[in-house]
């Protein structure tokens, strides 16, 4: 019986280390490297868009876990304090600015519309994270669906300043901001 390969997994996992590396996302390496041809890397796991947009949720999947892992405390503190985890680690990883760097419009593209994976990801991690944290409503005439939403926008304008305005990334001010939104005041 002939082994089934996952090229799929096998191209995630290569794009991966090519990205962590510093480099620009090449599919004609990538489909060197796993022995295949460009057409049946497109088919299996998709264009060059597609396989840095799966590469980014991945990282942001992975960067949301330890947040959750090494933040403590409970209620709207913890939804700040993981939030905050999260932009930090963003705005700090190298390879990640110098993606930025690179590709500003096609990165924010990817990142911060449906366009990717990302923005669909981390609005329902942090819905769930409010509904495990913060059961009662704090504001009750906005659906935590759309509360969620708010804090990955105001989230994405702190960590992509520098792309969104000229301005410098930070968390802090995220921070304060996710803060104010989730204050019962």
């Amino acid at each position: 019986m002939a082994e089934t390969r996952d090229v799929r997994a096998e191209a995630l996992s290569a794009a991966r280390r090519q990205f962590a590396a510093g480099k620009p996302l090449d599919v004609n390496a990538l489909a060197t490297e796993l022995g295949v041809d460009r057409t049946t890397l497109f088919r299996r796991a998709g264009n060059r868009d597609t396989i840095t947009g799966d590469v980014l949720d991945s990282l942001a999947r992975r960067t949301w876990r330890m947040g959750l892992a090494e933040c403590g405390g409970s209620g709207a503190s913890r939804v700040v304090d993981v939030l905050t985890y999260h932009a930090r680690a963003t705005i700090e990883t190298e390879f990640f600015r110098a993606y930025l760097t690179r590709e500003p419009q096609k990165a924010l593209c990817i990142l911060t519309t449906g366009l990717g994976p990302i923005q669909g990801t981390m609005v329902e991690s942090v819905r769930r994270l409010i509904e495990a944290e913060i059961p009662e409503q704090i504001r009750p005439d906005l659906p935590v669906e759309d509360m969620a939403y708010l804090l990955v926008r105001v989230g994405e304008s702190f960590i992509y300043n520098d792309l969104l305005t000229g301005g410098t990334p930070d968390a802090e001010k995220a921070r304060l901001a996710f803060r104010l939104i989730l204050s019962r005041d």
